[in-house]
This record gives structure tokens, C-alpha cells and sequence, in this order.
């Protein structure tokens, strides 16, 4: 096997606690032909001053300002040389070979051009599981619908995704990424590795998406995508399907 490079997009945003985490668990990694893009989105905290050690080790690309996350991942995928892109949250972190894993996947398997793992999620700073729904691999674009069965800190893809679906919404306040990864999979199977090679950061902060309820999310995004060119008339028919659904549910609970 080659060893295409990979690019690793991390954008953050007040996260001094947790940057050079996520920065050293990809430092770490077994495969190592790695490009490190973190994407420092204004932050007010110290977070500037921690990424100064990795000055050698990291491209850095800031905005004065805090534009959002969907703003710093399009930054990062602009930026990006690797035939490869995985997505790191900077409050997330890595097992060490997390990378070469879904290398040698999508090597094995040229037709395929996404790949996700499973996950841990780190609470009070202890690693538990979390609640298992159903995760598959394949299309898995009806189950997207249901819920996000793909993590960005878990997801990797092959460049031409990009050039096929676009960038990141960036007018969405809540879901950016959700709604990025529901368009991936409504056009790409997608091979699922259920080794937990990556750990979630869970922890209450004034997050908008944390204040909304699971219901109250799917609709935002849902109601954002339903009529979108990208989907074919069936894979709307499911959409309106499910928003539906989702108002039905936010009836009864009123």
C-alpha cells in the first residue's frame, strides 16, 4: 500500500483545555504521513498561546473573529493537500491508529470513499460508552435520517467528496455538520469500522444545539435540506417522510 497523505482539519474555539489533546493524539498517530491544519476561530482564552508549541508541527489558520465551526472547516478544507480529510474536534482525541485504519480501508476498497469508526465518550473525565443505536456501513443515508450515526472526529474522506458535495453550510447556526454528512451519504456508501479509535468530549457548555432538543435539531437541519437539488425525488420523499415524524413527535410533547 501507498501512504497518501492525510490532512487532519481541527478547528477550535476557547479550548485551551483540551487543544494540545486532540494536536498530540494525531502527533501520535502509527501512520505518518499526516498534514495538521487547526483552525484557531477568534478564540478569547488562551488557546492562541498553546498552539504556539506546535508552531512546527501544525498549520495554523485563524480568524480574528469567531465566524463558527462551519466557517474554520471550510478554512481547513480549502487549505488541505491530502488525498484524504478527517475531521478532529478539538475537545476530541484519537487512539494512535485510528489514521492508518481507515487508510488501509479506503485503500482496500478504491470504490468507496468514506469511512467512519465507533467512539467513545469521555464524561467528568471518565471513558464510557455511549448509547448504541445502529451503526452500518454501506448506504446508510435512511439511517442518517433518524440520527447522526457518524461522528465528524470519526469520519475520514476522500478528497473528491469535496469536489462532488461542496463545502460546509455556513449559514446554519446549529447542525452544520450533520447536515454536511447527510449530504455525503445520500451520494457515498461508506465502509464502518466498530473499533472505538475515537473519543468524544461530553460535557454541558453554552453550545445553541445543546439547548434545543434532539426533535428541535433533526427539524432544523431536515427542514433546511427537504428540498435540496443534491437529493434525488425519493431520498426527499424520505426526508419529508421524517419531518413529518419529527413534527408528530413535537406535538405530543407540547
Amino acid at each position: 500500500m501507498n501512504h497518501p497523505l492525510v490532512s487532519v482539519i481541527i478547528p477550535t474555539y476557547n479550548r485551551e483545555k483540551y487543544i494540545a489533546r486532540a494536536i498530540d493524539s494525531v502527533k501520535k498517530q502509527i501512520y505518518e504521513n499526516i498534514e495538521i491544519i487547526v483552525i484557531n476561530d477568534g478564540s478569547t482564552d488562551n488557546t492562541k498561546e498553546v498552539l504556539k508549541k506546535y508552531k512546527d508541527d501544525i498549520t495554523l489558520l485563524y480568524h480574528r473573529t469567531n465566524k463558527g465551526s462551519s466557517f474554520a472547516r471550510n478554512k481547513g478544507l480549502k487549505k488541505a493537500q491530502g488525498d484524504y480529510i478527517a475531521f478532529l474536534d478539538s475537545d476530541d482525541y484519537w487512539t494512535a491508529n485510528k489514521v492508518g485504519s481507515q487508510v488501509s480501508h479506503l485503500h482496500n476498497n478504491p470504490d468507496i470513499l468514506v469511512c467512519h469508526t465507533n467512539w467513545n465518550i469521555m464524561v467528568n473525565d471518565k471513558i464510557s460508552q455511549p448509547k448504541i443505536k445502529e451503526y452500518n456501513d454501506g448506504y446508510i443515508f435512511n439511517t442518517m435520517l433518524q440520527y447522526c450515526a457518524m461522528l465528524p472526529s470519526t469520519t475520514m474522506i476522500h478528497k473528491d467528496v469535496i469536489k462532488n458535495i461542496g463545502y460546509i453550510n455556513t449559514k446554519l447556526v446549529i447542525g452544520d455538520i450533520y447536515h454536511y454528512l447527510i449530504k455525503i451519504t445520500s451520494k457515498y456508501n461508506v465502509i464502518y469500522d466498530n473499533r472505538k479509535m475515537a473519543v468524544k468530549e461530553d460535557f454541558t457548555d453554552n453550545q445553541l444545539s445543546k439547548k434545543l432538543s434532539p426533535v428541535d435539531r433533526g427539524l432544523f437541519v431536515l427542514n433546511d435540506l427537504k428540498d435540496n437539488s443534491l437529493f434525488t425525488q425519493e431520498q426527499k420523499t424520505l426526508i419529508h417522510r421524517r419531518i413529518e415524524k419529527l413534527n408528530k413527535i413535537k406535538s405530543r410533547t407540547r
